[in-house]
Formats: structure tokens, sequence, C-alpha cells
């Protein structure tokens, strides 16, 4: 008897997708404006790294509609190395845009933990 059991097959539990999409708004919309930033970067890190140059460019063009130009110095200066790294993935070019998008989210997660 023990055997039969152990030959039968184990049903996966299966989670409607109307509840994974809920749990994952709920839980983006429970994150901190820097908590996003980063987990933006991460999508768009991930991304190249499979190589998905849509997925990767809808991440970067978040990252440009959140820049604020009122502060234009840094603003202008990360459209144009978002722009350069979009034109990157264009030419499938995955390796320097994702060393870019790794150097940039290092670069905010430690000016984030210093600011902490």
């Amino acid at each position: 008897m023990e055997q039969a059991v152990a030959q039968q097959p184990v049903k996966q539990r299966v989670v409607p997708k109307k509840a994974v999409n809920s749990y994952v708004n709920h839980h983006i919309m429970g994150m901190s404006k820097e908590q996003l930033l980063l987990t933006v970067y991460d999508v768009a890190i991930t991304s190249c790294q499979q190589q998905n140059g849509e997925k990767a460019i809808r991440a970067i063009s978040e990252l440009i509609s959140a820049l604020n130009f009122e502060y234009q110095d840094i603003s202008v200066g990360l459209f144009r190395l978002y722009q350069y790294v979009i034109d990157q993935i264009r030419e499938q070019q995955f390796d320097e845009a994702l060393s870019i998008m790794q150097d940039l989210r290092n670069t905010w997660a430690q000016a984030l933990d210093e600011n902490a």
C-alpha cells in the first residue's frame, strides 16, 4: 500500500493568476520609493541578462518617467545614459547595457544606504 502511494504523482497546487497578481500588487504598493527604484533596476538587469529587450526597455522607460527634471544636472545626465542603454539593447548589445545598469543600481543602492 505504501509503495502504491509513493508511486502516485504529486499534484501541484495551482494558484490562480488573480491571486498572484493581487499579492504582487499588494507587495509593490507597500514598497518605499527607494525600494521601487531598486526593483525597477533589478527588472532591467534581469531582462538584460535574459536578453529580453522588450522588458528591459519597458523597465528603463519607467526609470526615465521617474526622472525629476527640476534637478537638471542629474536628470539630464541620467536621461542621456538611459537613452544610450536603450540604444545598446536595440542593437543587441546586452553586455554593455547590463554593465551600465548594474553600475547605476549599485550606485543608487549605496547612496540610499548612506542616507538611511
